[in-house]
């Protein structure tokens, strides 16, 4: 595969360089693992904590909006933990439904940036 770093801007109107994506020169046999979704993760992870038993998430993306996914539900009273898992990229995680007893009369739930929370 042939390819080049990015050039620097030609000019100051030219905020985002211009950078010749990589080709190959003959055709690819590969096999690709990509991470997961954090869409997808923040959605299975409220399904999850709303379900009727204990669910398990397997290779969510592990990044900062889901971590302020999970914290949202643990203060309303889920339970999720990370459990190894067989994926490349970290531990699977096991959610167990939102508990009424566990919630609190009052909280702060930190959604940070995250547009997902």
């Amino acid at each position: 595969m042939t390819g080049s770093t990015p050039p620097a801007p030609t000019d100051s109107h030219d905020t985002v360089p211009h950078w010749p994506a990589p080709f190959a020169s003959r055709p690819i046999n590969a096999t690709v693992t990509v991470p997961g979704s954090k869409s997808l993760t923040n959605r299975f992870l409220v399904l999850a904590a709303l379900a009727d038993g204990t669910s398990r998430l397997r290779a969510p993306l592990h990044s900062r909006d889901s971590a302020l996914m999970i914290d949202a539900l643990r203060q309303l009273g889920a339970t999720i933990t990370e459990v190894p898992g067989d994926g490349a990229f970290g531990p699977d995680l096991e959610v167990t439904p939102l508990s009424q007893a566990a919630r609190s009369a009052r909280t702060h739930i930190d959604c940070g940036l995250a547009g997902t929370v």
